[in-house]
């Protein structure tokens, strides 16, 4: 099977030296096939397609920064593997807290431990702001198996509570839940994942009004080509669906998408590696935020929203640097500020 050689050559190709970041994933926009330090958070069982390593993704301190700096390490232990990181936010609780002012996480940590096939993990956080009337807690767990070529996952956030004020919060009603698939067949890549949260708020805006009950949506099923990849090279094309949706009792947010990926990334010599990326959204699709004011509030066709995405990934023997160039964005190189979302990977 020609994608399992490619897995053993070059994707996967991170069991001596654990390249990858929050810039490599900026970089390849959409490529679900990878397995390093950042996906470990959808799968944790991908510890173990990784070696040894300390990993410091650099950015703001604030919880509101983007980047934010985090980072963690991942060593050989009791049998297995076993790893702490540092400063990761949950996307689905910041999603839930966002849009009305509640408090997000501050100094979350997250520990892994797997043998075999198999990866779990607890993330926690816990923060109290007397000065504010601000404070949140947040509890989870994700479970996976990663094989060759199929792996399953899920998470579970048992407790997420944030408060905005002294009379305001908001609770986790239900626990919120992640549930995904990924399968290898020949040269393709299928996907699906879908994630579920429910809480329940105390709300002062839009409308006065206790109890109000909040779902988050979002599932999305696709496949991706890796026919044109080989030794020292990857590239991949696909398309997927995508059904993302904010409810509240008041209003709603949605968007339908059908978003394409290219992707590419090429050794250009054994110290230095080139990506780059595109994404789009093809045809179909609409978006509707009731939120807004008439006529706004009404449906639309997506938006423009092609993006391209560059980045680079330097090694030397042990210490990795992974950066994604900042005129990517711009379509503007500049010596004043070359590259942004780096990170520096040490490997054991």
């Amino acid at each position: 099977m020609r994608l399992l050689g490619l897995v053993c050559l070059g994707v996967f190709a991170v069991g001596a030296v654990a390249e990858a970041s929050k810039a490599r994933v900026a970089s390849l926009q959409g490529a679900r096939f990878l397995r390093d330090p950042q996906t470990i958070f959808t799968n944790p069982a991908h510890i173990h397609d990784l070696g040894e390593y300390f990993t410091a993704e650099f950015g703001g301190t604030a919880n509101t920064d983007s980047p934010k700096a985090e980072g963690g390490m991942l060593l050989k232990k009791a049998g297995g593997k076993a790893g702490i990181y540092l400063g990761h936010m949950n996307a689905t609780q910041s999603a839930l807290r966002d849009g009305e002012g509640y408090f997000v996480e501050e100094n979350p940590f997250e520990v892994t431990y797997g043998r075999g096939v198999w990866g779990a993990s607890i993330h926690y956080s816990r923060n109290k702001k007397n000065t504010t009337n601000k404070g949140q807690k947040t509890l989870g767990a994700r479970f996976g198996v990663a094989k060759t070529n199929w792996e399953v996952f899920t998470s579970v956030d048992v407790v997420g509570e944030a408060a905005k004020s002294a009379s305001s919060e908001s609770k986790l009603k239900y626990p919120s839940v992640n549930l995904g698939g990924e399968y290898q067949w020949g040269d393709l890549y299928l996907f699906t994942e879908g994630t579920y949260a429910r809480s329940r708020q105390d709300m002062t805006s839009p409308v006065a009004k206790n109890g109000v009950g909040v779902d988050k949506k979002v599932y999305e099923a696709g496949v991706q080509d890796l026919s044109l990849s080989t030794k020292g090279r990857t590239f991949y094309y696909g398309a997927s669906l995508k059904y993302d949706v904010l409810e509240k009792d008041v209003y709603s947010q949605y968007n339908f998408t059908v978003p394409v990926v290219i992707g590419l990334e090429q050794a250009i010599t054994d110290w230095f590696k080139a990506r780059a990326s595109l994404t789009q959204n093809l045809l179909l699709g609409h978006t509707k935020d009731t939120t807004l004011t008439a006529p706004s509030d009404r449906k639309d066709t997506v938006a423009n929203n092609t993006s391209a995405s560059a980045g680079v990934a330097f090694s030397w023997k042990s210490f990795d640097l992974d950066a994604v160039v900042t005129g990517s964005t711009s379509g503007e190189i500049s010596g004043n500020s070359l590259f942004t979302r780096a990170a520096a990977t040490y490997s054991f």
